[in-house]
């Protein structure tokens, strides 16, 4: 029989912050699972941020649409998604809106 004044703490211990949702997924082992706290951003990764930097040649060469230079920051980097973390996004999409704006 379930003591249902101890049924709170039961399904605390069963529910995971994975089983969580709707939440991108964070495989364990990756930079994501790994960093030092869950407040810092990729921003603060220098492989993040030479991706960002060279995605104008990345762009120059493929004439990529955004989604592919999303995959290329996510290969350069070594991560699997960022999109969750805003501060690493935004310096995403504003890096693509530039070099998408410029004229080769």
């Amino acid at each position: 029989m379930i003591q249902t004044d101890r049924l709170p703490d039961q399904l605390a211990r069963w529910h995971t912050k994975w089983a969580r949702g709707p939440f991108p997924c964070i495989v364990e082992g990756s930079k994501e699972h790994t960093m030092k706290n869950k407040f810092q951003s990729l921003i603060e990764d220098p492989a993040f941020v030479d991706a960002i930097n060279s995605m104008s040649g990345f762009f120059y060469e493929m004439n990529p649409d955004v989604d592919m230079c999303y995959e290329y920051i996510c290969e350069q980097a070594g991560v699997h998604s960022f999109v969750y973390d805003n501060a690493a996004w935004d310096m995403f999409y504003k890096a693509w809106e530039v070099v998408a704006n410029e004229i080769f």
